[in-house]
């Protein structure tokens, strides 16, 4: 029996005459509710992708399908686990009721597979397709890896702070990680600076010289070709350090191990009197814990409420991208900071409310202003990226310290 079909079937069991059975009957209903709400956005979702999908035909048009397709695709992941839990008869019908049918969804794909994604990494990447479905396979030359790493040096520059080498195309030019392992926080700041890169494989590489090496292997587009390169990193005494530690951890508890002694003769007789006596003990319980409290009742919004919350939400997320926007050094980076307090405030006015309302009425709403939550998200990485703007103001109001 799938959740919503226990929730009816409880409900209907459920009388009114107790507080335990109104809350019961309230939670079955708000159960019920959510999980209705999950099937619509969920076939919404799946629509309005295929739909939009539907509609490409060529570069232009994929790449501009691409972060919508996303977005939906994002949605439809974050519902799937409710979704398994419901009928398959059910599913299956609301999406055909809507049009999605397994032969229509077929049929896309295959069009757009076949077409290589129109040339769009865009949109490949929106569909968690390889980059080798997409474009062919470049020979990785000498003056390749030159290029590629002086521009890999050059967009690092100052954002690396604390280890040497590089660029890490090669073995012999591996960055230099040194002993403090927070150096390895440093390896997605060098990773992101390649755009549009996927990673293939990461490997840790003991040679025979006495190097270890963390490799990562990974496919880099550039030019209408795929290259697949290497990126390399030297973390020797990060991992000798960290074995030795464990060694010296082992060699102790091994040292502090307790030695098995038999049990001393009073404790055994205070056993052995106990059993042989006709009284019980048992420790008292605290009987104000006892008491079974009852939950609150669930909290109900009206549609109104609803759709207030969002279309705040989505104005929220639009001032803070125009905001963020903005920022592009420490001056910049510091109204940037006061200006978002205040949209924070904003924002938890309505945090109640917003686990109520459709995930895709929430996208919806941002689209119409022109807006999604990649868009934000891009924002906050570019300041992230440049630690920043070396504003403290602004890193504590968007990280929280």
């Amino acid at each position: 029996m799938s959740v919503i079909a226990c929730a009816i079937a409880f409900a209907s069991t459920a009388g009114a005459e107790t507080p335990e059975a109104a809350i019961a009957a309230a939670e079955a209903a708000a159960e019920q509710e959510q999980m209705q709400r999950i099937l619509s956005d969920f076939v919404r979702a799946m629509s309005s992708g295929y739909d939009i999908l539907e509609g490409v035909h060529d570069r232009a048009s994929a790449d501009a399908a691409a972060p919508k397709v996303k977005a939906r695709f994002a949605i439809i992941s974050e519902l799937e686990f409710g979704i398994q839990y419901m009928d398959e008869e059910t599913v299956v019908n609301a999406l055909a009721a809507a049009g999605v049918t397994e032969q229509r969804l077929t049929a896309i794909r295959t069009r757009i597979i076949d077409a290589r994604y129109y040339g769009s990494l865009a949109l490949a990447t929106a569909l968690n397709a390889s980059l080798t479905e997409v474009l062919d396979p470049g020979e990785v030359t000498p003056e390749l890896i030159q290029t590629v790493g002086s521009e890999l040096q050059a967009a690092l520059q100052g954002k690396i702070n604390g280890i040497s080498g590089g660029p890490g195309l090669t073995e012999e030019s591996a960055w230099k990680m040194g002993a403090d392992p927070a150096a390895l926080d440093l390896i997605p700041t060098i990773m992101d600076t390649l755009p549009h890169i996927e990673k293939v494989d990461q490997k840790l590489v003991r040679t025979q010289e006495g190097p270890i090496y963390g490799r990562m292997t990974y496919l880099l587009p550039r030019e209408d070709k795929v290259y697949e390169m290497q990126m390399w990193f030297d973390i020797t005494e990060i991992i000798l350090a960290e074995e030795a530690a464990a060694q010296a951890a082992e060699e102790e508890e091994e040292q502090e191990r307790p030695v098995n002694v038999p049990y001393d003769n009073e404790d055994t007789e205070d056993t052995e009197e106990a059993a042989d006596s006709d009284e019980t003990t048992q420790e008292l319980p605290d009987l104000t814990e006892a008491v079974e409290t009852l939950p609150e009742p669930a909290t109900t919004y009206t549609p109104q409420q609803k759709q207030a919350a969002i279309a705040e939400f989505a104005r929220i997320n639009a001032d803070e991208v125009a905001i963020l926007s903005a920022v592009h050094d420490c001056a910049t980076a510091d109204t940037a900071a006061k200006q978002i307090e205040p949209i924070m405030a904003r924002l938890e006015a309505i945090g109640n409310i917003l686990p109520h309302v459709s995930y895709m009425d929430i996208l919806e709403a941002m689209e119409a202003l022109h807006t999604s939550p990649d868009t934000l998200r891009n924002e906050m990485r570019r300041i992230d990226a440049a630690n920043y703007f070396g504003s403290a103001a602004l890193r504590r109001v968007m990280s929280g310290n």
